[in-house]
């Protein structure tokens, strides 16, 4: 019977717990840039800009450990369901391999279009 969250172990719903956390700071970085940059233009001064390339690398990272972990969870909530259209945009698909354990594969497009449905 699982008692913690869903999980077997308090370890792995305490690394569960630890990806969401860092998940859920990457994207207040990214807003809190956004925010800013936003209020820079109103003031004509510059900013630094953000690193697109790196934010996509580290949120299909914590993005693919979220599935790993949901994938040994046995209750709901899961949340790496609330950034699943982030994830189609990041061009981050979710997989079976042949071990039947889910992964995932992160291909950002260079020109910073979304994903072509053939890549899929």
């Amino acid at each position: 019977m699982s008692i913690y969250s869903g999980f077997v172990t308090r370890a792995l719903e305490s690394n569960y717990n630890r990806a969401l956390y860092n998940m859920l700071f990457l994207l207040q970085v990214r807003i809190h840039h956004t925010i800013k940059k936003r209020t820079a233009l109103h003031r004509y001064t510059s900013l630094v800009p953000f690193d697109e390339q790196t934010f996509a690398h580290h949120f299909a990272k914590l993005y693919t450990r979220l599935l790993s972990y949901e994938g040994q969870k046995h209750m709901p909530p899961r949340f790496s369901f609330a950034t699943r259209d982030l994830a189609e945009h990041y061009c981050v698909f979710e997989k079976l391999d042949e071990g039947s354990s889910l992964s995932s594969s992160f291909q950002c497009p260079s020109n910073g279009d979304s994903c072509a449905p053939s890549q899929r």
